[in-house]
């Protein structure tokens, strides 16, 4: 069991839930947390997070590739902007 992600809510919850008091994906917010640590603390921090918070290496695995995707999107999403910037 965890605590909710949502700083607001604070309610204890089953690991990769919904959360049945405020509704927050806390698997979601859980990896943008990691994405958010492995940007500014780097692999170490985000390691660290990823066991603490995923104990399970299935669990860990599938939530890496989600995680991998989520970069791809924001580094794309970064590109996209700087494109524009140029273009102007």
């Amino acid at each position: 069991m965890i605590q909710c992600y949502n700083g607001d809510c604070k309610f204890i919850i089953l690991r990769n839930t919904e959360c049945s008091n405020c509704g927050t994906d806390n698997t979601l917010e859980a990896l943008e947390i990691a994405f958010k640590k492995l940007e500014d603390s780097g692999l170490k921090d985000f390691n660290e997070f990823m066991l603490v918070h995923f104990p399970l290496k299935e669990i860990r695995d599938k939530h890496e590739i989600r995680l991998l995707s989520l970069e791809k999107e924001h580094l794309t999403s970064k590109l996209q902007k700087i494109q524009k910037v140029q273009v102007k």
